[in-house]
Protein backbone atom coordinates (compact mmCIF):
# COMPACT_ATOMS: atom_id res chain seq x y z
CA UNK A 1 0.00 0.00 0.00
CA UNK A 2 2.82 2.33 1.27
CA UNK A 3 4.53 1.81 -2.73
CA UNK A 4 0.93 3.22 -4.31
CA UNK A 5 0.58 6.12 -2.26
CA UNK A 6 4.23 7.10 -3.07
CA UNK A 7 3.45 6.75 -6.74
CA UNK A 8 0.39 8.20 -6.76
CA UNK A 9 2.18 11.27 -4.82
CA UNK A 10 5.00 11.39 -7.26
CA UNK A 11 3.03 10.29 -10.47
CA UNK A 12 3.24 14.02 -11.78
CA UNK A 13 6.69 14.36 -11.64
CA UNK A 14 7.52 11.42 -12.77
CA UNK A 15 5.16 12.11 -16.23
CA UNK A 16 7.09 15.24 -16.67
CA UNK A 17 10.20 13.62 -16.29
CA UNK A 18 8.95 10.76 -18.89
CA UNK A 19 8.14 13.44 -21.49
CA UNK A 20 10.99 15.38 -20.86
CA UNK A 21 13.23 12.37 -21.73
CA UNK A 22 10.72 11.75 -25.38
CA UNK A 23 11.85 15.28 -25.68
CA UNK A 24 15.55 14.97 -25.72
CA UNK A 25 14.79 11.93 -27.76
CA UNK A 26 12.47 13.08 -30.23
CA UNK A 27 13.90 14.47 -33.97
CA UNK A 28 12.23 18.18 -33.45
CA UNK A 29 15.41 18.71 -30.78
CA UNK A 30 17.96 17.44 -33.28
CA UNK A 31 19.50 20.81 -34.92
CA UNK A 32 17.95 23.65 -32.19
CA UNK A 33 20.49 25.87 -30.47
CA UNK A 34 21.98 25.50 -26.98
CA UNK A 35 20.34 28.47 -25.90
CA UNK A 36 16.56 26.92 -26.94
CA UNK A 37 17.84 24.06 -25.20
CA UNK A 38 19.23 25.08 -22.23
CA UNK A 39 15.96 26.85 -21.88
CA UNK A 40 13.26 24.21 -22.41
CA UNK A 41 15.61 22.43 -19.58
CA UNK A 42 15.32 25.05 -17.15
CA UNK A 43 11.67 25.65 -17.40
CA UNK A 44 10.75 21.93 -17.27
CA UNK A 45 13.50 21.02 -14.71
CA UNK A 46 12.28 23.43 -12.37
CA UNK A 47 8.84 22.09 -13.10
CA UNK A 48 9.39 18.96 -12.40
CA UNK A 49 11.51 19.92 -9.35
CA UNK A 50 8.12 21.82 -8.25
CA UNK A 51 6.31 18.30 -8.92
CA UNK A 52 8.73 16.70 -6.78
CA UNK A 53 8.16 19.11 -4.03
CA UNK A 54 4.35 18.84 -3.95
CA UNK A 55 4.57 14.86 -4.28
CA UNK A 56 6.39 15.27 -1.05
CA UNK A 57 4.16 17.64 0.71
CA UNK A 58 1.10 15.21 -0.61
CA UNK A 59 2.88 12.36 0.97
CA UNK A 60 3.30 13.99 4.15
CA UNK A 61 -0.73 14.61 3.75
CA UNK A 62 -1.17 11.24 3.55
CA UNK A 63 1.21 10.04 6.50
CA UNK A 64 -0.52 12.46 8.60
CA UNK A 65 -1.41 10.57 11.77
CA UNK A 66 -4.46 11.68 13.42
CA UNK A 67 -4.51 12.27 17.51
CA UNK A 68 -5.62 14.09 20.05
CA UNK A 69 -4.01 17.78 19.96
CA UNK A 70 -3.36 20.48 22.47
CA UNK A 71 -1.88 23.93 22.13
CA UNK A 72 0.08 26.15 24.34
CA UNK A 73 -2.75 27.58 26.13
CA UNK A 74 -3.51 23.60 27.03
CA UNK A 75 -6.80 23.36 25.31
CA UNK A 76 -7.73 20.49 23.40
CA UNK A 77 -8.62 20.56 20.02
CA UNK A 78 -11.59 18.41 19.36
CA UNK A 79 -12.55 19.52 15.95
CA UNK A 80 -10.64 18.07 12.94
CA UNK A 81 -11.14 19.13 9.22
CA UNK A 82 -8.78 18.89 6.09
CA UNK A 83 -7.43 22.63 5.27
CA UNK A 84 -5.26 23.28 3.26
CA UNK A 85 -2.63 26.42 1.97
CA UNK A 86 -0.48 27.24 -1.17
CA UNK A 87 3.26 27.83 -0.26
CA UNK A 88 5.26 30.10 -2.96
CA UNK A 89 8.42 28.48 -2.63
CA UNK A 90 11.79 29.03 -4.88
CA UNK A 91 10.36 26.54 -7.49
CA UNK A 92 6.88 27.69 -7.86
CA UNK A 93 3.48 27.53 -5.90
CA UNK A 94 2.31 24.23 -4.51
CA UNK A 95 -0.24 23.40 -1.51
CA UNK A 96 0.14 22.01 1.78
CA UNK A 97 -2.67 19.92 2.76
CA UNK A 98 -2.94 18.75 6.46
CA UNK A 99 -5.26 18.45 9.13
CA UNK A 100 -6.56 21.04 11.31
CA UNK A 101 -7.09 20.63 14.77
CA UNK A 102 -9.46 23.52 16.52
CA UNK A 103 -12.56 24.40 18.67
CA UNK A 104 -15.01 26.76 19.40
CA UNK A 105 -13.52 30.57 19.41
CA UNK A 106 -9.93 28.30 20.13
CA UNK A 107 -7.70 28.95 16.99
CA UNK A 108 -7.03 25.72 15.12
CA UNK A 109 -3.49 24.17 14.96
CA UNK A 110 -1.66 22.77 11.95
CA UNK A 111 0.87 19.62 13.38
CA UNK A 112 2.35 19.09 9.83
CA UNK A 113 3.20 22.80 9.32
CA UNK A 114 4.97 22.62 12.23
CA UNK A 115 6.88 19.45 11.47
CA UNK A 116 7.65 20.82 8.05
CA UNK A 117 8.19 24.41 10.31
CA UNK A 118 6.19 26.06 7.10
CA UNK A 119 6.27 29.84 7.83
CA UNK A 120 3.00 32.10 8.57
CA UNK A 121 2.98 33.67 5.45
CA UNK A 122 2.38 32.70 2.18
CA UNK A 123 6.19 32.56 1.35
CA UNK A 124 8.56 29.74 2.01
CA UNK A 125 12.34 30.62 3.92
CA UNK A 126 13.91 29.98 0.62
CA UNK A 127 12.23 32.35 -1.62
CA UNK A 128 11.88 34.86 1.52
CA UNK A 129 15.59 34.26 1.99
CA UNK A 130 16.00 34.94 -2.07
CA UNK A 131 14.59 37.98 -1.97
CA UNK A 132 15.97 39.65 0.86
CA UNK A 133 19.34 38.94 -1.08
CA UNK A 134 18.39 40.51 -4.50
CA UNK A 135 16.36 43.35 -3.12
CA UNK A 136 19.38 44.38 -1.32
CA UNK A 137 21.45 44.21 -4.72
CA UNK A 138 19.02 44.87 -6.99
CA UNK A 139 16.10 46.50 -5.37
CA UNK A 140 12.56 45.52 -4.79
CA UNK A 141 10.82 46.08 -8.30
CA UNK A 142 13.87 44.52 -10.39
CA UNK A 143 13.59 41.29 -7.88
CA UNK A 144 9.68 40.79 -8.22
CA UNK A 145 10.69 40.86 -12.29
CA UNK A 146 13.38 38.04 -11.32
CA UNK A 147 10.81 35.67 -9.07
CA UNK A 148 8.22 35.97 -11.62
CA UNK A 149 10.99 35.03 -14.04
CA UNK A 150 12.03 32.03 -12.03
CA UNK A 151 9.03 30.74 -10.50
CA UNK A 152 6.51 32.05 -12.75
CA UNK A 153 4.20 33.49 -9.98
CA UNK A 154 4.21 37.81 -8.38
CA UNK A 155 5.86 37.77 -5.08
CA UNK A 156 3.33 40.23 -4.14
CA UNK A 157 -0.14 41.59 -4.77
CA UNK A 158 -0.67 45.00 -5.61
CA UNK A 159 -3.64 46.59 -4.25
Amino acid sequence: MENFQQNKCFSQARELFEDIICWLNSESVYGIQHSDLEKNLWTNGNELLRRLLQGYLDSRQEDEIEEECFGIDEEKRTHKRHHSRTLMTILGEVTVNRIGYGGRKITSLHPLDGELNLPVEKYSHGLAQKVSQAVAFNGFEQTEELIKENTGEKYRNDN
